[in-house]
Formats: structure tokens, sequence, C-alpha cells
């Protein structure tokens, strides 16, 4: 395991990606008209996709929504929604709702929000558009094209398969995916309000691992892992790496927002909250390796002795 924190991958042969992408393009691609390749509303965006809730991929999205000043923010410069495609919580047309998330998305990255009535993470603290207005398709539609940069993060939802498609669709997305210890997951499921499930254990540890391994092989120019253990060790080496690989301008104000959020020794450390859903941490790595005090020790023999659990724990620097 290197020191880079957006890791690598090597290439899938062309022959086994083209076999995916008709599956991934048929899902959501059959119900939808053409379009031209490229359109005059296109912007840079980012997806910070999370298969799995818990893996720090809120934290993810405001480290993106960072990249301006406060000035760029309150002028709506940077346009980030939380959680799209949150199931029930999301009010879709029956065409859009049918054709599932990477439809979502799609219309998302082109500001067409005219089958979208509302949105579930509108009001979250995460989501970053101008003055926090009410929601309405058109003012939705409206600030996302006015943003210079668009960003959006889903969690709980795999979907590198159809993320592939959507990259071919918009040249200027990124997609930075953000994984963590299975372990580690399973034990913040377990004690966060709303999700906590006692019953939850080593089958999900391993559908973890199971899904990491089958997308350890998926690569591409624009899709960017972040291993969440080395942003919280070394949140500015990754910050920075990341930004570079997102032509992202870091400077004074990612560097107080590093300060903020990862505040165990600065001068902000007064003013962090912590909660289960907050990013800041007065002791972000304390909380790394609790897995091994909250998880009984069957499931770290199962997780150990597994061999997709080992091949992940191996390609990004997990402990065994």
């Amino acid at each position: 395991h290197g020191e880079a924190a957006v890791l690598p991958a090597p290439p899938v042969p062309q022959a086994e990606e083209d076999e995916r992408r008709p599956a991934a393009y048929n899902r959501w691609r059959e119900a939808e008209p053409p379009r031209p390749a490229a359109s005059a509303t296109e912007a840079p965006a980012v997806w910070v996709h999370a298969a799995y809730p818990r893996c720090g991929s809120s934290t993810v999205l405001s480290m993106i929504e960072a990249s301006g000043s406060p000035y760029d923010q309150a002028v709506g410069r940077i346009f980030a929604l939380f959680e799209p495609c949150h199931g029930k919580g999301d009010l879709l047309s029956m065409n859009l709702k049918s054709r599932g998330c990477p439809a979502l998305l799609d219309k998302i990255l082109q500001c067409d929000f005219h089958e979208v009535m509302g949105l579930w993470g509108w009001y979250n603290e995460h989501t970053m558009v101008r003055s926090h207005k009410p929601y309405d398709q058109t003012t939705a539609a409206n600030l996302c094209q006015a943003a210079d940069l668009r960003a959006f993060k889903t969690a709980g939802v795999p979907m590198l398969d159809e993320g592939a498609a959507l990259l071919d669709e918009h040249p200027l997305l990124h997609i930075v995916d953000v994984v963590r210890d299975p372990r580690a997951i399973l034990s913040s499921w377990r004690k966060t309000p709303g999700m906590n499930n006692e019953t939850a254990g080593a089958g999900l540890l391993l559908q973890i691992c199971r899904g990491y391994a089958a997308h350890l092989n998926r690569s591409s120019s624009r899709l960017h892992r972040l291993v969440y253990e080395d942003l919280v060790r070394r949140p500015a080496e990754v910050m920075q790496h990341l930004y570079a690989a997102l032509e992202l301008p870091f400077g004074i104000y990612q560097t107080r927002w590093i300060e903020k959020t990862f505040s165990a020794d600065s001068d902000w450390a007064f003013i962090c909250e912590e909660s289960p859903y907050s990013d800041c941490r007065k002791s972000p790595a304390e909380h790394l390796e609790r897995w091994r005090v909250d998880l009984p020790q069957q499931e770290q023999s199962d997780f150990s002795n597994d061999a997709d659990c080992q091949r992940v724990a191996r390609a990004y620097g997990w402990k065994l």
C-alpha cells in the first residue's frame, strides 16, 4: 500500500469493459431519447460515491465544497446536493423513478429538474445552494446552471458499473469512490442512531468485502479512489492529491477547512460539535480501529479468513 490516497487500479481489458457497458447503459438509457454528446450547460462535476453508508463520504462532499472561497460559495459558484437517490425521500416523475438512480444523476448533471418535484437532501446541511432557497424546479435548474462546479454524493447504492456510462456521457465528470475498512463500517453502523442494527453481522461484513473486491480493477482517469483512513491520518496530503486530480485550486481556505474538520490540535477545536453525522472530529484517528473493541472476535476472524476481505485489505492498507 503506497502513500497516495487516490489509488490507481490495474486497467480492465477492453473486451471485458465492452461486455459490462451495455447492461449498465440499458438499465437507465432505454427510455431516454438521444441527446447531443455535450451541451452548453456542461460544467465540471464531482460525484462522491460510497457503495456503503458510514464511509465518511459526507465529509468528502464537504471537502469538495471547500474548493472555493466563502465568496464563491455565497454567490453560488458551487452547487452541491446531498444524497439524491434517497429512495422514498425524492419526489420524481413515474418515468424518471422507473429508470433508477443513474437516470436522476444524469438529469442533475444536465441541470434538468423538470421531472424532479422534490429532493430529500435539499435542506441537509451538506447541500450547498446559494442562500439555501426553498426547492422548486426552476430555482434548482437556475442555481445549477449558474455554478462553476457541480457536485453530489450518493451512499449505500453501489453504482460504479453505471458510473462508467455516466463518465462516457459527461466528459467533465469525475467520480470519487470513498472506501473504508468494512469492520469500521459495521462498527459505526451499529452505533449510529437510525441505523444501528445489532443483527447485522458477518454476513454484512463479508458482503461489503465482496462489493469492494468486485470493483478493485475498475479504473478510469476520472475515477479516483479515496481511502477514508488515509484522509483521517494525512488530511492535507490526501486533500491536495485529490484536488490536483480534480484540477481544483488548493490554498488558505482549503487549509482552514482541514483545521476545522480534523481539529485535534488546532485553534478551531472549540467549535467542533461532534455527532454521528458531523464532519468534524476532535480526535479522528482514535476512531479508526475502534472496531477491534466493538466487534465480536468471531466477526474479526471471519474477516481475516475471507479471501475477498484479504484482497481489499491488502489493496487499501487495512490491517488483518
